[in-house]
């Protein structure tokens, strides 16, 4: 009789054992609060730790969405320019790479980004076994199909997101937090997310961080990974405690201008709502983020919207440190999946999942474009407003090509925007190649070696790249 009901009791005990464990398993990342505003600032492109030596150059990339693809793509570009000499002011011969100033990533390239941001040289070690070339979708689905993880996820703060840090930890990240990108004075990392309460980009960088008054430093690297790359329905979103009103942050007077103006169209203004509502806690205390693509699938947006913020672009290029820049280079690499079905070949209707993957693919795609036309437009803009405030009685005259600015007192401004897709690829088989491998968490190995050489290739015949390496060693 003991047995019998041993048979029945002990598994029941476990089964209760394991409920309870779960009640108390691992709570959704509760964001620290900070007193001072200021706190975060030491991740900050104005660090004199932060970004590359030359004061001359100001080179920052940005790295887009797309899985392993993106992150493969990437990493090739960081290989490209670890191989590219160039011979600064006083002389000195360096690696391009030592000189990059930023990068901003979304979703898949958030991997690369975040891993050379914590390593520095490192990742062209391990970064292949570690992840590119790893089955990393094979170890999420491992877990989700686990009876282990069931009962995890009947927690209702454990999540997909949740499960997924966990395995981006133990592969890649090992429970750094953001605060140690810093170690190894390198470049600014700024990892993109998307706010869908809002449906606007979220940084996490001191400008979002500031208004929420929440610890940056100490934030996971992996969760932020997570936020980036979290698709939606696959993943839970990941959140964020706001704890504004904990430290001395005070909303810049042109927020409340723009609030005030009638316009409610205008860019600056979307920028102040946004900020706006992080102050306001009691209808916001949680910021839910998804993958930061669904904003912007190139994660530059944050840094052009910022800059032009209240109107003041002189401001927020001394800020960023680029005010006493000769050049100003951007890198931007796209790693999109061109929207295609196949449907030209055929006489039936496409399918849901192919109406699905069109449907949120070509919106993206065009974003990509316009957004790509914005930053050219911009760089234009940043370059007359630096003309104007370093010659300011002859900024009229060299604008209007009356006067060449060599022949003037004022230091030289060149600005190089150089653009990264695999439509570059004159190889019409290979780009058609390309842009078929998956966006997933699992590439052959000849895919992802394909996609290291195209960055490689696409990179060093670009004339725009050319021109910059050409302007720095003269």
């Amino acid at each position: 009789m003991f047995k019998y009901k041993a048979k029945i009791i002990l598994p029941f005990f476990l089964v209760v054992v394991m409920f309870c464990f779960c009640g108390c398993a691992k709570h959704y990342y509760r964001s620290k609060p900070i007193t001072d505003k200021m706190a975060n600032h030491g991740l900050r492109i104005t660090d004199p730790n932060v970004g590359g030596d030359n004061d001359d150059l100001f080179l920052f990339l940005a790295f887009s969405g797309g899985g392993t693809r993106a992150a493969a793509f990437s990493y090739g570009v960081l290989e490209a320019l670890r191989d590219t000499p160039i011979t600064l002011g006083d002389g000195q011969k360096v690696r391009l790479l030592d000189e990059v100033d930023a990068i901003t990533s979304v979703s898949g390239g958030s991997f690369t980004s975040a891993y050379y941001g914590l390593y520095g040289d490192r990742i062209f070690e391990d970064f292949e076994s570690k992840f590119l070339k790893k089955n990393v979708e094979g170890m999420l689905k491992r877990r989700i199909y686990s009876p282990w993880y069931w009962l995890k996820y009947l927690n209702p703060y454990y999540g997909f997101s949740e499960m997924a840090a966990e395995v981006y930890d133990k592969i890649l990240f090992n429970n750094k937090k953001i605060g140690d990108f810093k170690k190894t004075r390198g470049p600014l990392i700024a990892i993109q997310a998307t706010d869908i309460d809002i449906a606007q980009q979220f940084a996490f960088s001191p400008l979002d961080f500031q208004p929420i008054c929440a610890d940056l430093l100490d934030f996971p690297v992996s969760r932020a990974v997570v936020a980036s790359s979290a698709v939606p329905v696959l993943f839970s979103s990941v959140i964020i405690e706001n704890q504004a009103g904990a430290c001395d942050y005070e909303l810049p007077q042109w927020v409340h201008d723009e609030l005030k103006k009638e316009d409610k169209t205008s860019r600056n203004y979307w920028e102040a709502k946004k900020i706006y509502s992080y102050t306001e806690r009691e209808k916001r205390p949680y910021i839910h983020l998804l993958d930061g693509g669904l904003a912007d699938n190139l994660g530059v947006r944050t840094v052009m919207e910022r800059i032009f913020s209240g109107g003041e672009v002189i401001a927020s290029l001394k800020e960023l440190s680029m005010i006493d820049s000769r050049k100003i280079a951007a890198i931007i690499v796209n790693a999109e999946m061109t929207p295609s079905t196949g449907s030209t070949k055929s006489s039936k209707s496409i399918s849901f999942m192919d109406a699905v993957f069109v449907g949120t693919g070509i919106p993206i795609s065009r974003y990509n474009f316009e957004t790509v036309n914005y930053m050219k437009s911009n760089f234009k803009l940043w370059k007359e407003e630096l003309i104007k405030y370093n010659c300011p009685k002859q900024a009229e005259k060299i604008l209007d090509g009356r006067l060449k600015q060599s022949e003037t007192d004022c230091h030289d401004i060149d600005t190089y925007l150089i653009y990264m897709d695999f439509n570059l690829i004159d190889d019409e088989a290979e780009s058609e190649f390309l842009h078929a491998v998956p966006t997933s968490f699992v590439l052959s190995d000849e895919e992802v070696d394909r996609l290291r050489a195209a960055a490689r290739t696409i990179l060093n015949t670009s004339p725009d790249f050319k021109k910059l390496v050409e302007d720095l060693n003269k």
